[in-house]
């Protein structure tokens, strides 16, 4: 069997008609497979921002600009009074692959356009500034053809269709309460649609039809100092419990509206400083995210028996070395390390209670390695350039005792440009 994944920006829905041999099988267990699927894009697959991407991940001392709304809102204070406007385009490529120990490999490989925007500018006082900024996170959809997936005592072979769409506002500020000295807060606000629907290979009538959507949001304060020895800057972004509204059709089943998916989205502590030594300057990040209160409370699907998730608290670190070129001109490499908060799942304990593990399409599935490349043109008569470019890449075996077997492979190329123009 043969297997393969496009890459579509349509929303499609099947229509629901189990097979009766397979009816009492699955209906048990398709709640679970429901946020398998669900999660194939789940974590974001890159931040927002091109200085961000060349980081290598999302970064409390390095982002600038509208993205600062972000990440660090004390950042802000770091733009000129003057109104900007910031705009980034750009492509993305990302491939992942499955392979189950007793199906052939999935493979899917996705090309989808990026782009962050964003407006700047001092408000009332020359010493407070404010952003507005928007990213959209996910948008497009995955059509995979014979993912292996456990629905009840054996593992079946499923076409599935996933869309997905994540659009998110930052609104933020950040006062100067000191020459040098920054803080900032705003809100993140997230509009979520998600969609999945799923078929039997070879069967001509669909098991299930879900839609989930609903708006969340988070708050995040920073603070930044600068001076000539060096720079220091920390930020806090709330987590958020995210509980979706939306309605099912299971085994042709009748529609019904029950808000008992739920995700998560983890308390981060970010923190970083950067030295300047000459024309060089070198920048160190960190993150730490709080994912384990969300071991819980995570629930599969929108009708799930079960609750919980085999997640954990991780340290996302990078460095970032910069070189003034030329006094308008600086180039910058960084490496950066991105470990999985996800253990395997599985079978909890004796008892049989289950929980969730990492799946097929999941970004943060896997332990990752970065690499980030920046031009950064400054100082133009128009206002700042910038090029960059970010590849993400990593891989585990789960073993037979997780929650879905197999070996996963996980590559992501961004290549984006932006500019920040005075107005």
């Amino acid at each position: 069997m043969k297997t393969h994944c496009r890459f579509k920006f349509t929303n499609t829905f099947v229509n629901i008609a189990l097979p009766d041999r397979l009816l009492g099988a699955m209906t048990g267990a398709l709640a679970g497979f429901a946020l398998t699927a669900g999660l194939a894009q789940a974590q974001d697959m890159f931040p927002a921002g091109v200085e961000a991407k060349a980081s290598g991940m999302e970064s409390a001392i390095s982002t600038r600009s509208a993205p600062a709304a972000l990440y660090n809102p004390a950042n802000l204070g770091l733009e000129r009074a003057q109104k900007k406007a910031y705009l980034e385009a750009g492509l993305i490529r990302a491939r992942m692959a499955y392979e189950h120990p007793q199906f052939d490999q999935v493979f899917v490989e996705v090309k989808s356009p990026v782009a962050t925007a964003g407006i700047t500018g001092s408000v009332f006082d020359p010493r407070l500034r404010a952003a507005l900024t928007i990213f959209p996170a996910k948008s497009g959809g995955l059509i995979i053809d014979g993912i292996p997936q456990p629905i009840g005592d054996a593992t079946h072979s499923l076409n599935v269709e996933n869309n997905d769409q994540t659009i998110k506002t930052a609104l933020a500020a950040s006062w100067s309460v000191a020459p040098g000295i920054n803080i900032g807060s705003g809100i993140i606000h997230s509009m979520e649609t998600r969609s999945i629907s799923a078929q039997v290979v070879g069967s001509a009538t669909a098991i299930l039809d879900q839609k989930m959507s609903n708006d969340f949001t988070r708050g995040i304060a920073g603070i930044r100092a600068d001076s000539k020895l060096g720079s220091v800057a920390a930020a806090l972004t709330s987590s958020v419990r995210k509980t979706y509204l939306g309605e099912r059709s299971m085994a042709g089943g009748i529609p019904r509206s029950k808000p008992e998916a739920v995700s998560f989205e983890p308390a981060v502590l970010a923190a970083g400083w950067s030295v300047p030594v000459g024309d060089v300057r070198t920048e160190f990040s960190m993150n730490h995210r709080m994912w384990g209160a969300a071991s819980g409370i995570m629930r599969e699907g929108l009708a799930s028996e079960s609750t919980g998730a085999d997640i954990h608290d991780i340290t996302e670190t990078g460095i970032r070395l910069s070189w003034a070129a030329i006094p308008t001109l600086t180039i910058s490499g960084s490496v950066a390390n991105l470990p999985s908060p996800w253990g395997e799942g599985g079978t909890l304990n004796s008892g049989g209670t289950t929980v969730m593990g990492p799946g097929f399409g999941l970004s943060n599935g896997v332990d990752r390695h970065a690499i980030g490349l920046l031009a950064h043109s400054s100082d133009t008569r128009f206002g700042n350039f910038d090029v960059g470019m970010m590849n993400v890449w990593g891989s585990r075996t789960v073993s037979a005792a997780g929650a879905n077997p197999g070996h996963y492979q996980t590559d992501i190329m961004t290549i984006t440009a932006g500019s920040t123009v005075n107005f």
